[in-house]
């Protein structure tokens, strides 16, 4: 592995984080580029809200469990190797869901996408925490959030666009894209020496199990959720009898960790939320029509990426532990806002909105920072990969619960209140956890 830190450091870190910034941005706009088509998918397979939304649904979860199976992977099998396997899944994806057009198709394509997507941000992060350090790993880990954000917006916006004038089977066109960082991944990256190791196979499949229960349970039906605890349960005492576990069992030892996952699950929960909340919103309140929905929501993601694309200048002036602060409180600023005034105009809620979305962003760039100094270099691999599957899971229970609330209540107050409480509670818990630590204080 030293060989291999020596060979990548002698190229440009630039032209590393360019391919990387890529994959992710294609990996955010594939997750929500569909959202703005599922009225015209309804249309024209002739179904119900609830059969359409596992276009979104299903993507989510593979997106939720690839992402740790890549990170296990990535212990063993080369970074190269991995990527260009989820580069061929994406576009085999993208291309059948294009040529065949049955909606079981549209669903297995969708599969297929996120089968490829679920390994490029787990697989990015992976690879600047194994080959960077320092003040250069800031700058990246900045970039890599900067893109997630970018890619948020984007979707909606370019989603909303393409399905407008063009028809929902050119969004799995546009995807093939990706097929432009293949020879960059071929020419830049190491070829490391892969590792015999053991895998847990009964693990991965009892987390896959108790992942897809959970997210089946939040968006379907409750009564799953049943499963999706005895699956967990399964997953634990497999992990405790296995030799070579699939997730190693320190990791729910180490409390600074732990604090940062649920943070990171909250993080996501409350800007998932956000997301769904607003232009239902801007609709009944404002009658807005989708392309200026779409505009509005990628207000926040545009000024979010330019914020991280400095925000390891931030790092370095704050420290990932006052900046983690004071963006938990420009969060609560902005879903408060939400709150008290959420009949005002368009553009006082783009403000609101941008507000929310500079504390996340920054919130994002402290904890990608972060998480990398709570694991030894043997767990990097699992410990991204688990980070990345909670980060997933909280952009599914997001929407799920704030519809719920608002089919219960009809009130938009009600759910921001929600989100802003979570948002206080992130920020109480990171003040508690590392009020004594010294956890990523030498970033």
């Amino acid at each position: 592995m030293n060989t291999t830190k020596a060979k990548l450091n002698t190229l440009p870190s630039s032209n590393i984080i360019f391919i990387l910034s890529f994959l992710v941005i294609m990996t955010t706009m594939n997750t929500g580029i569909f959202n703005v088509a599922l009225p015209a998918l309804s249309h024209d397979f002739m179904l119900s809200p609830s059969q359409v939304s596992w276009v979104v649904i299903s993507s989510s979860m593979i997106t939720a469990i690839g992402s740790v199976t890549y990170g296990k992977l990535a212990d063993s099998i080369p970074l190269k190797k991995l990527f260009i396997i989820g580069i061929v899944l994406f576009l085999i994806g993208s291309i059948l869901g294009f040529s065949v057009r049955i909606y079981p198709i549209v669903i297995l394509s969708r599969l297929l996408q996120a089968s490829g997507t679920s390994s490029f941000i787990a697989l990015s992060m992976i690879m600047i925490m194994r080959f960077f350090s320092g003040h250069e790993r800031v700058k990246m880990l900045g970039f890599i959030t900067g893109a997630f954000a970018l890619g948020s917006g984007l979707g909606p916006l370019i989603g909303g666009l393409i399905a407008q004038y063009l028809g929902w089977p050119y969004l799995f066109l546009l995807m093939t894209l990706v097929v432009i960082a293949l020879p960059f991944i071929l020419w830049l990256f190491p070829s490391e020496k892969g590792q015999q190791k053991a895998f847990d196979s009964l693990g991965a499949v009892l987390l896959t199990a108790a992942t897809a229960s959970l997210l089946i349970g939040i968006n379907i039906s409750a009564y799953l959720l049943i499963f999706a605890v005895l699956f967990f349960a399964l997953l634990f005492v497999q992990l405790k009898r296995s030799k070579e576990p699939f997730i190693q069992i320190s990791l729910f030892s180490n409390s600074g960790y732990l604090s940062l996952l649920v943070v990171a699950f909250f993080s996501f929960t409350s800007m998932t939320g956000t997301f769904f909340l607003l232009p239902l919103m801007l609709k009944a309140n404002q009658n807005m029509d989708p392309l200026h929905i779409g505009m509005i929501l990628f207000t926040g993601p545009a000024v979010g990426a330019i914020i991280s694309f400095f925000s390891n200048r931030l790092v370095h002036i704050w420290g990932s532990h006052l900046l983690s602060k004071l963006s938990i409180l420009v969060m609560s600023l902005g879903l408060f806002l939400f709150y008290i005034v959420n009949d005002a105009s368009p553009a006082w809620l783009a403000v609101f909105f941008i507000l929310f979305f500079i504390g996340y962003s920054c919130i994002q760039a402290s904890l990608n920072n972060l998480i990398g100094s709570t694991l030894s270099k043997q767990q990097v691999g699992i410990g991204m990969g688990l980070y990345n599957l909670i980060s997933f899971l909280g952009l599914s229970v997001g929407p799920a619960v704030v519809s719920r609330i608002y089919q219960w209540s009809g009130n938009f107050s009600n759910n921001f209140l929600l989100l802003f409480c979570l948002v206080l509670i992130n920020g109480l818990l990171f003040i508690l956890t590392f009020k004594r630590k010294d956890i990523g204080a030498h970033y």
